[in-house]
């Protein structure tokens, strides 16, 4: 069984049943030929489960996004909406590319919400417009989970830029141990 929040911020729980589900390929010829590898393939459930004093919210279109609706939508309380703007920011690259520079560098840094900060910056990242002063603000952000984030996105440019690397060295002595860790 398999739970996680939609995007129209219901809980979905898939109840799946298969008598066999190791791939065919995995099987030894003698097994195989005694299984019925497809048994239970019209099985299983999927339950949507909400609140009745607080029904789901519309699902937001986003394939009707521009990019910048793509980067406002990334602001977004719903991690899968986020996920899926996200995705189809990458997607784009090339259309998208300069476009939204501005915006994703305003959410990296001002968003309320940590996981729409990440999200952001590693937006810029996966554009290739991930600049040194993303990751600066990055590397002093108060979430432990973007700091972390940053020093990765860091590792490739602390020989060519020092105020990367000082900065990423700052952090060895941080109060979370997972940045310490990264």
């Amino acid at each position: 069984v398999q739970a996680r929040t939609g995007p129209d911020g219901a809980l979905y729980i898939v109840d799946m049943y298969r008598y066999v589900i190791e791939h065919p390929r995995w099987i030894p010829p003698e097994t195989l030929a005694s299984l019925d590898v497809r048994a239970g393939h019209s099985l299983g459930r999927i339950f949507r489960v909400y609140s009745k004093s607080r029904p789901p919210r519309p699902i937001v279109r986003l394939d009707r996004l521009d990019a910048a609706g793509l980067v406002a939508a990334l602001d977004s309380p719903n991690g899968p909406q986020r996920d899926l703007a996200q995705q189809m920011l990458l997607w784009n690259k090339e259309r998208n590319g300069d476009a939204v520079r501005q915006p994703l560098t305003k959410l990296a840094r001002t968003a309320e919400r940590p996981q729409t900060r990440l999200q952001a910056l590693c937006s810029l990242e996966g554009l290739g417009l991930l600049g040194d002063q993303d990751l600066l603000a990055g590397l002093v952000d108060a979430h432990p989970g973007i700091r972390r984030q940053a020093i990765r996105m860091a590792e490739s440019r602390l020989d060519a830029s020092p105020a990367v690397l000082t900065a990423a060295l700052k952090l060895v002595d941080d109060a979370d141990p997972q940045v310490q860790l990264q």
